[in-house]
Formats: C-alpha cells, sequence, structure tokens
C-alpha cells in the first residue's frame, strides 16, 4: 500500500482488525477498514473516487463507540474528578470537626505596630517632603 492514511484511522483500523483477528498486520487492518468504508483496495482508482464521494455525502461511518471517546478519560479530566472525590471523602470524615475561625482581617507585620499606624511620619521619613514642593 503506498497512500497516506491517517494516525486516528490507522489506530482505528488496528482496533476493529484486533477484534476480528488474533495477529492483525497493518496492511490487513487498512483492507478491512477501506472495505468498512467501502473504499477496498480492489477497485480501480476511479472507483475509489466515486465511493470517497459517496461516502462523503452519507458523513456518517458507522464508528464503533470506544472507551478512548469517553471524556473522563482525559487525564485532565480524571484528575479533576478524582480531586473532587477526594475532597468529599474529606468532608464526610471531617463532619465533627469544629469550624473554622472567622477571618479577622490581616494580622500585623514586624514592622506595623498599632501606635506606628495611625501616628504622625518621623521627620527622616523618605517620603516626609515630597509633597512640599507642589
Amino acid at each position: 500500500m503506498k497512500f497516506p492514511i491517517s494516525g486516528q484511522a490507522i489506530e482505528l483500523a488496528r482496533k476493529l482488525a484486533g477484534k476480528k483477528y488474533r495477529f492483525p498486520d497493518d496492511e490487513t487492518a487498512v483492507a478491512e477498514l477501506l472495505e468498512r468504508w467501502h473504499l477496498g483496495l480492489g477497485l480501480t482508482m476511479a472507483e475509489r473516487r466515486i465511493a470517497l464521494r459517496q461516502a462523503r455525502e452519507q458523513s456518517v461511518f458507522d464508528l464503533p463507540a470506544t472507551e478512548d471517546d469517553d471524556i473522563r478519560t482525559l487525564p485532565s479530566v480524571a484528575r479533576i474528578f478524582a480531586d473532587a472525590r477526594a475532597l468529599d471523602e474529606e468532608t464526610v470524615e471531617g463532619a465533627g470537626v469544629d469550624e473554622a475561625e472567622p477571618y479577622e482581617g490581616l494580622a500585623p507585620s514586624d514592622d506595623d505596630e498599632e501606635d506606628e499606624l495611625d501616628g504622625p511620619d518621623a521627620a527622616d521619613d523618605f517620603y516626609a517632603d515630597a509633597l512640599e514642593d507642589a
């Protein structure tokens, strides 16, 4: 076979041939797929073009539903579902735990003492004379 075929098509061909044959090779798999699509290798080029046009007009191939088509099998979605399940389990386990304390605002840092916050600026403050010229 000397013609291009997509990676998805060859993967589908392998799956379908794997159900029918014990040890299918790629050539047999692609031949089976083309027969399924009514584009067999025994046809002439003109017959293949006609069959391909008809297949495009139908635009519905009997593709088997696979587990790979399910969105839940995507790694990122599976991680989200796993995180949600873990969160639900923690919620159930932590039902007897006291509620968290309410938020009381930012805790003062080392240089923010209560008496310094509202007090006058020091004379040596870097910005002390910033507005004097304005």
